[in-house]
């Protein structure tokens, strides 16, 4: 299926924006990925790096105005060179500091200006293969997201620890609700989870922005009301230097 296809499809559910998250310091891969060059930037595959593949993954149902990409200021220099050398545009959203997944995707929504849009939200540090399945996967989240905040889960391949679990619930057109959010288990529950049908947490939703701040006043309210005003006020400290290693 080409872009062109793809991107009809999506303009169904209204205008599709994509947010990376490009703010991790990749602390798993030292001394290869280090806090300036984090490995979400180093390129591993293909002569590019995952920050650019997932930059060509949200391109299949977004243009390139509708990427948008937070950082810190650490990196802002290297997304806007990654970006350019992909012959990509997208819109660099700077964190003062970061502050963990919610405020980094609450401060990318203040970039939409109130608009209601249908928003996916992707970690840049992931390789996933863009093939059919993967595309499917996006189309049954577009028509779920106009009532529902939708995340991705992963068939897991063994029982790994090292990463968070979902536990499917009812069955609903192109997925599941979720029954259950887990962590990181030890090797025994692993296991169990497997056995299960328990479903690796990708780090992956789409769903609607008003929908999603809406959920966040509700669940989250001293986030939502830290950015309502203006986003500078999210951060109680600013960082005054950078220090790379």
């Amino acid at each position: 299926m080409t872009r062109e296809n793809e991107s009809a499809i999506y303009r169904e559910y209204h205008t599709m924006k994509t947010l990376i998250l490009a703010g991790g310091s990749g602390t798993r891969l030292f001394p290869l990925s280090r806090t300036c060059y984090p490995k979400q930037f180093i390129p591993l595959f293909e002569n590019e790096s995952l920050f650019q593949k997932t930059v060509q993954r949200a391109l299949l149902f977004s243009e390139p105005e509708e990427v948008y990409v937070v950082t810190n200021a650490a990196h802002r220099f290297l997304v806007a060179d990654q970006l350019a050398a992909i012959g990509a545009g997208g819109r660099v959203l700077v964190e003062p500091e970061g502050k963990n997944t919610l405020p980094a995707i609450v401060y990318g929504m203040t970039a939409l200006d109130g608009e209601d849009a249908v928003v996916a939200v992707l970690p840049s540090d992931q390789l996933v293969t863009p093939d059919e399945e993967y595309t499917k996967a996006f189309r049954a989240a577009a028509a779920l997201a106009k009532d529902r905040l939708v995340t991705f889960g992963i068939t897991p391949t063994s029982p790994h620890t090292g990463y968070g679990y979902i536990r499917p619930g009812d069955d609903l057109p192109g997925g599941h609700a979720v029954g259950a959010f887990v962590e990181k288990p030890d090797q025994e529950t692993a296991e169990a989870y497997l056995r299960d049908g328990y479903l690796w947490n990708s780090g992956m939703f789409l769903f609607s922005s008003a929908l999603f701040m809406a959920e966040c006043r509700r669940l989250a309210p001293a986030v939502a009301e830290a950015f309502a005003n203006h986003s500078s006020h999210a951060f109680s400290m600013r960082s005054t230097s950078s220090e790379c290693v």
